[in-house]
């Protein structure tokens, strides 16, 4: 998919859970802190069949709210997974991410670093066959602030 259409998608799916969600009571809308302290944490959020883990490992100062937000489109075909800091910014330095989907399969990433700039394909794997995105050893620069991830529901027949 082009980015351009996953950036359309996202942005229209977006302004859709706006439109039809109360931020508050929604079950998809979640906030956390990214602990920074080096060691590896893992969060995973559900929406129906669909699963989106976060696993990373952060440095420097304390603790910052990020958002972990999942949407489905109305029919279950689509899903979007976003993790950032609603800032769009970040003073952690980040030494490794890993977005891994369950119930569905990825399709497509975005993923933007501290000054808003999205990350460079050589600095993270988009691996669709293990359903999942990380970042590459070495090569990484360390800054994260937001990813969104776009996946289409797995069919199932009866």
């Amino acid at each position: 998919m082009d980015t351009w259409k996953l950036a359309v998608v996202l942005l229209i799916s977006y302004q859709l859970y706006l439109v039809n969600c109360d931020e508050d009571e929604s079950m998809n809308h979640h906030y956390f802190n990214v602990q920074p302290g080096g060691e590896v944490h893992l969060l995973s959020r559900y929406l129906g069949p669909f699963e989106c883990s976060f696993t990373y490992a952060a440095q420097g100062g304390t603790n910052e709210q990020w958002f972990f937000d999942l949407e489905a489109d109305h029919d279950g075909k689509l899903y979007t997974c976003s993790i950032g800091r609603p800032s769009g910014s970040s003073y952690l330095v980040f030494s490794q991410f890993k977005v891994e989907l369950y119930g569905a399969e990825l399709k497509d990433a975005e993923i933007f670093s501290s000054q808003r700039d999205k990350l460079s394909e050589d600095e993270y794997t988009l691996d669709k066959e293990q359903n999942l995105v990380s970042s590459n050893e070495g090569v990484f620069k360390n800054q994260l602030a937001r990813i969104h991830v776009l996946a289409q529901g797995v069919k199932t027949e009866l």
